[in-house]
Order: C-alpha cells, then sequence, then structure tokens
C-alpha cells in the first residue's frame, strides 16, 4: 500500500511485510510453467488453508494465541480481529486465475504484487506530498515499477500493458473501503482482459495466434 510516512513508523516491519509480500510473486511466475488446472489446484489450495487459518484463529481463542506466535509480528494493527491481508491476496489470485486469460492475469497479479511492493517501501518512509490519504511519490514508484515490468512482458499488446499499469497505480491511491490486495488486481485485470477481448475479435485467425 502507498502510504505517507508517519510518525513511529517502522521501515523494518515494513521491509519484512513487503519481503514477504513480493515473495508472493512465485504465484504468478508459476504461472508461467504451470498448466491452467494445475495453476487452480495451487491457488485453491493456498486460499482454502487460508480461509480455514482465518476461521480457526477468529473462532478459537487458543488458536488464535497459536498464530498470534507464529505470525504476529507481520501483522498490520487490527488485523488480529480481522481477516489478513495475506488472504485477501490469495483470493486475487485464485480469482484473477479462473477469470483472465493466462498472460492478463500473470501481468494484473505480478504488477500488483511488485507494484505495491515498491510503493510501501518508498511511499510510507519517503513519502512528502500528500496524494489522497498516500503520497504522489508512493504513486510513482508504483507506476514505474509496474511500466518497467512491462517492457520485459512482451507476449501482452502493448495498450493491455499500459492499462494495466495506470489502473494498478491508480487504484492504489484511490482510498476505497475494500482491500487493495483484493480490488486492484481485479479492477485491473477486469479491464485488461475486456481489452485483450476486443483485441482478439479483431484478429483474423492467423494474426490471432502471434496476439495470444
Amino acid at each position: 500500500m502507498i502510504h505517507q510516512a508517519t510518525t513511529g513508523f517502522s521501515y523494518s516491519f515494513e521491509i519484512y511485510r513487503k519481503a514477504i509480500h513480493l515473495a508472493c510473486l512465485a504465484i504468478p511466475m508459476a504461472y508461467l510453467y504451470l498448466d491452467y488446472e494445475w495453476i487452480l489446484i495451487l491457488t485453491g489450495s493456498l486460499l482454502a488453508l487460508a480461509l480455514v487459518t482465518e476461521i480457526l484463529r477468529l473462532s478459537m481463542q487458543r488458536a488464535g494465541r497459536v498464530f498470534l506466535t507464529f505470525f504476529g509480528a507481520m501483522l498490520r494493527p487490527g488485523e488480529n480481529r480481522s481477516i489478513t491481508a495475506a488472504t485477501y491476496l490469495f483470493l486475487s489470485c485464485f480469482l484473477c486465475v479462473l477469470l483472465f486469460h493466462k498472460y492478463v492475469a500473470i501481468f494484473a497479479l505480478a504488477g500488483f504484487i511488485a507494484g505495491d511492493g515498491m510503493a510501501g517501501l518508498v511511499g510510507k518512509p519517503f513519502g512528502r506530498t500528500p496524494l489522497f490519504n498516500k503520497s504522489a511519490e508512493g504513486f510513482l514508484s508504483c507506476l514505474i515499477t509496474v511500466l518497467v515490468m512491462a517492457l520485459f512482458f512482451p507476449v501482452l499488446p502493448l495498450l493491455v500493458k499500459l492499462t494495466g499499469a495506470l489502473l494498478i497505480s491508480v487504484m492504489e491511491v484511490i482510498p476505497m473501503h475494500t482491500n487493495d490486495n483484493i480490488r486492484v488486481p481485479l479492477i485491473a485485470g477486469s479491464m485488461m482482459e475486456l481489452l485483450y477481448i476486443i483485441g482478439l475479435k479483431d484478429l483474423s485467425s492467423a494474426e490471432m495466434g502471434l496476439w495470444i
């Protein structure tokens, strides 16, 4: 998430959180090599495990204490009594794989994970220019990160990638009630998917092979 630096901000805590967040890049990267069925099983299993863990820790005090013992250091204030950001991210991964074409899903997830991670590492400690309740520095770091990723992701049309990069960055900075781990990849991915489908319809059969 993209925030301004605040009093009492712990950069070491943010690095710890974002390192775990960036490790989730393994999921969209795995999709480059796995078939649809296998990646759906993988993301579905991660989501199921996360949901079972959430139910147990929120409904049983003993399970909650065990969870806090192992994972309490990585929770933000309030997450000990609500669904964690990690569970929302696993839900996003599952839904993006389920709903979008392969490379749209990969770019939407990888772009969000990388952009969000860099935005937090830059915007929280160094953000000085307010943008909504976050910072322009965080927004720009997110946008630049996703645009750089687009350069090394040639399998999608340029318009689809640029739209995704812009939406990921804009949706990150706009304050909304929904968790950004679920909101950003799905909104950006939906628009990318729409442009992708429109592009497919406008191609001949020969061109379609190159597009996909």
